[in-house]
């Protein structure tokens, strides 16, 4: 079984989560998309505010890519 690692990154100045799954072959379902965009963009925010540490904002970075994680598939064949 052949496993490819996926790798995203968080934060004001990344490309949209949308656009980093297409560049690496990844396809997740638009909502979900969507979903983990907006929470990416909160963590951001709080982070950026000093709501929350540099550390909290990892941990829930992490918690971020865990969930999606549980939605991302390959994408089909012509589309990547």
């Amino acid at each position: 079984m052949d496993t490819r690692m996926l790798s995203l990154r968080f934060g004001a100045l990344c490309d949209p989560i949308d656009k980093q799954l297409e560049e690496q072959g990844f396809y997740a379902p638009l909502r979900k998309i969507a979903d983990c965009q907006k929470y990416a963009d909160c963590v951001t925010l709080l982070s950026v505010s000093g709501i929350i540490t540099e550390s909290e904002a990892r941990a829930a970075r992490r918690r971020i890519l865990k969930w999606l994680g549980k939605h991302i598939t390959e994408a089909p064949n012509g589309t990547d």
